[in-house]
């Protein structure tokens, strides 16, 4: 008798590769917004207050979209944005490092504050509504679905978006960039008027 493995084997691999090249077709060329206002949708951070992107009070917001369930990218890219703000020293202090969930049915605020406390402590959580979570990811033209083979995961665009609180887009960085590249990118932008 022959088990069904390998058919099993070959449905998780289409799998992999299809939400793979999903993700891959949301480059950072896509990403760039140039000059509008941030959506004014009402999100809720990780202590409970309510709050639109506008009304926190840095110059800059690092933004990265991704949820607490996340095995991989998440905290790793979270722990790099920690290594970024460290390097950039007084250079970051007026950068924001923002977590914006995408799987805003399980992120409660409670559960956010737990897990962004843990990466860093000027990183803050957000969460809404679906729709305003979507508002706010599509204005970042960041993309991010249920993953097909299970639900608990959630496919997204690995991107972290530097944006001025005005609206002005000034980076889109790839997850997978390295710290020290990373920085210098964001200490060039920060340093232009």
């Amino acid at each position: 008798m022959r088990s069904g493995w390998p058919l099993t084997a070959a449905a998780i691999i289409v799998v992999v590769c299809a939400s793979l090249a999903w993700l891959a077709a949301h480059q950072p060329a896509r990403h760039a917004r140039g000059t509008s206002r941030l959506p004014a949708v009402t999100l809720t951070d990780d202590r409970g207050r309510t709050l639109a992107l506008q009304d926190i009070p840095a110059p800059r917001l690092l933004v990265y979209f991704g949820y607490t369930r996340c095995p991989d990218y998440c905290p790793a890219t979270l722990h790099a944005l920690g290594a970024v703000l460290q390097r950039l020293g007084a250079a970051g202090a007026g950068v924001q490092p923002v977590f914006i969930t995408v799987d805003p049915e399980y992120d409660s605020p409670a559960r956010l504050r737990r897990y962004v406390s843990r990466l860093h402590p000027r990183l803050l959580g957000l969460t809404g509504s679906a729709a305003a979570i979507e508002t706010v990811a599509s204005w970042f033209k960041a993309a991010y679905r249920s993953n097909p083979a299970d639900p608990r995961y959630v496919d997204h665009s690995l991107f972290v978006y530097l944006v001025n609180r005005d609206g002005r887009a000034l980076v889109a960085l790839h997850a997978g960039t390295s710290v020290g590249a990373m920085a210098d990118a964001i200490r060039q932008r920060i340093a232009l008027p």
